[in-house]
């Protein structure tokens, strides 16, 4: 007895899961395969909902359904792959078209093949197929594998000129650039198959029902279920249907009905959810992958856009008859080129991210394939490695403003109710004892994405004694020292409406996702967000959330998170800021009147000297060149040290 869909329990037990570790920095990432495993979060929401747990006593026979013409076609499957389509609205599947199951699109492209080309004409020559360039890198290998003598490939379909019959392959959305794709030999003795693996509404706008003799589609990217290797065709042709079956058959002798059965349930789920939202109205599956995948592009787009090296093709807007709204295609695949003629697939293997180059689909090699369908962990790696491909920076700094480090209580929390007035729910908070990492500048004035940081350098025993002890003694000393100041002085300094000011783009919703900024988790991995976006997730809030939320959001913080918080909020900042006790601190405060808390040379090493400890060196400082008498007594002990080639101008220290 076959056990149909309603008689599926529930398991008790957990099974076999393929839990994915999150990637070291510096891994390589292979984005060369299709692998569909950014769905699997959803599907684990989902529970037992699409579990099926089978009897080891049924399923045995190999006939599923000895009555249809695909006779090891389990009706349950035959009849959820129908229900779905006439869901989604992206194919015609009426009774009188004929669906045929395969292990896989890769099986029933081999057997459309074998239906086409037999009997082949008189003068057995194979049947040509074509596809039109940049096509699926896997048609030229998987029609010459067999080395048949039905078919053989001919290459690129605009360039085919060969008289007499031949196979098209249309692949639409395209793999690998995402287009829309129709026929391009459109002569006589020519037949079509269409593959519509990715015509599904999480990656394009569905425009209406596709009505094609012969149309393929795949279970792997339809719901990310790649290991169950279901595919299926839909056939006008009862002739084609039959040979197709009869390849099957000799090949496989059908298809698994465990793996039936469980694509049979998904399927099912996705279209009861589709078409009977409940009262709550959560997102379906494919409202799920479209935010998801719609997220990706937008952030892979920024990312493009700034590092002026790679370029991204431009989709059309359309109406999805399925969303019921215009939507922008957001293919599987990232069809990328490098400018000037590189080798694009080589240059991303040097940042250990390995792709499927255009050589591979029949164009030049300026172009590669790199699949948007990988985990979160991967894919923002990949784009924070993406960066750092960058020749050189992007990102304009400006002037340099200095910042009050680390901030007393008191002023922190002033200072997130004064940016808070750029937007309602647009602040950030500054821990008392954070410390802030500048990005080196080039004399263009613009920010490079690298790990190099201006940091403190000392002759100590090792690194992690001088964290401990000297910087938070530094730290708490100084803070003590604000805190006895006049709370009126506001931001540390007279004038900083520039400095507010200038996170209005960050901070305006209209604008905010023009700017794509790294924010490393908890975890210690890296995400790409936005301003907002980053300082919520730090604070551990929603980004619906409002002032005072934020606000408690970041009271709560432990000092450790603070200084994180503080980190990302400043080395973000659009305007450059100034490191404290460095040269132009000291003056800024000396100019205000404040004095300057910094420790003199007498101080620093008063205590220590007679001790017989190891010396400490505080602060390594780049002096840039103003003309100053250099010989002056206060400049005797800084120490000068090239952070690049240019020296002291790369670092920008100047107002």
């Amino acid at each position: 007895m076959v056990v149909g869909i309603d008689k599926a329990v529930s398991a008790t037990n957990p099974v076999v899961s393929s839990v994915k570790k999150t990637p070291p920095s510096d891994s390589v990432i292979n984005l060369a395969r299709g692998d569909p495993t950014m769905y699997q979060p959803y599907w684990r929401r989902m529970g037992d909902k699409c579990t099926v747990v089978i009897p080891g006593h049924d399923l045995m026979s190999y006939f599923s359904d000895p009555g249809n013409l695909c006779w090891f076609l389990m009706p349950e499957l035959d009849d959820a792959i129908r229900r779905l389509h006439r869901v989604v609205g992206n194919a015609v599947i009426d009774d009188d078209r004929y669906v045929v199951v395969g292990t896989g699109s890769t099986q029933l492209f081999q057997a459309v093949l074998f239906a086409l080309s037999s009997p082949h004409n008189p003068d057995n020559e194979p049947l040509s197929v074509v596809a039109a360039a940049p096509f699926y890198s896997s048609y030229p290998e998987e029609t010459e594998f067999l080395h048949s003598g039905l078919y053989k490939w001919a290459g690129d379909a605009y360039s085919f000129d060969k008289d007499g019959a031949y196979v098209e392959l249309v692949t639409s959305p395209n793999n690998p650039d995402g287009t829309i794709r129709e026929a391009v030999v459109n002569r006589d003795g020519g037949k079509l198959i269409h593959d519509l693996a990715y015509y599904w509404p999480q990656y394009t706008p569905i425009t209406g029902k596709a009505d094609n003799d012969i149309m393929l589609f795949t279970f792997s990217k339809a719901t990310g279920h790649a290991g169950s290797r279901i595919g299926w065709a839909i056939c006008k042709d009862k002739e084609v249907a039959a040979k197709m079956v009869k390849y099957i058959e000799l090949s496989s002798i059908g298809v698994s009905k465990e793996a039936q059965l469980r694509a049979a349930k998904i399927l099912n789920v996705i279209a009861e959810d589709c078409a009977n939202p409940g009262p709550e109205k959560e997102e379906n599956f494919f409202e799920y992958g479209h935010r998801l995948m719609s997220d990706r592009w937008e952030k892979l787009r920024e990312v493009v856009k700034r590092n002026g090296v790679f370029s991204l093709p431009k989709f059309p807007r359309d109406f999805c008859t399925f969303m019921g709204k215009d939507t922008d295609p957001s293919p599987a695949f990232a069809w990328l080129k490098i400018k000037d003629g590189l080798d694009c697939d080589n240059l991303l293997r040097e940042f250990k991210i390995i792709t499927r180059g255009g050589t591979n689909f029949g164009v030049d090699s300026d172009y590669t394939r790199i699949s948007m369908l990988s985990p979160d962990d991967e894919f923002n790696l990949f784009l924070e490695r993406l960066l750092l491909t960058c020749k050189e920076g992007e990102l304009n700094l400006g002037q340099g403003h200095a910042i009050g480090w680390p901030l007393p209580p008191g002023q922190s929390l002033s200072v997130l109710q004064k940016i808070s007035g750029l937007a309602s729910i647009r602040q950030w908070g500054i821990g008392k004892a954070s410390r802030i990492s500048i990005l080196p500048v080039k004399k263009t004035g613009k920010r490079r994405f690298s790990d190099e940081r201006v940091t403190m350098i000392g002759e100590v025993k090792n690194h992690e004694e001088w964290e401990k002890i000297e910087q938070f003694e530094m730290a708490s000393e100084f803070g003590k020292r604000l805190e006895t100041m006049d709370k009126n002085i506001g931001f540390r300094f007279e004038d900083q409406d520039e400095l507010f000011n200038a996170l209005i783009p960050f901070l305006d919703p209209k604008t905010e996702r023009d700017y794509l900024f790294e924010v490393e988790n908890e975890d210690g991995s890296v995400a790409m967000c936005f301003y907002f976006e980053g300082l919520c997730k730090i604070v551990k809030v929603s980004q619906k959330a409002f002032v005072d939320d934020v606000v408690k959001g970041f009271e709560k913080l432990s000092e450790e998170g603070k200084s994180r918080c503080l980190g990302f909020l400043l080395e973000n900042h659009p305007v450059r800021l100034l490191h404290p006790y460095t040269k132009e601190w000291k003056a800024k405060l000396e100019e205000m009147e404040l004095g300057c808390d910094a420790q003199d040379d007498d101080e620093a090493y008063g205590g220590r000297r007679d001790s017989g400890e190891e010396q400490f060196t505080d602060w390594i400082e780049d002096d840039e060149d103003d003309g100053k008498d250099e010989n002056e007594a206060e400049d005797q002990d800084n120490v000068v040290v090239d952070i690049e080639d240019d020296g002291d101008e790369e670092f920008g220290t100047g107002e």
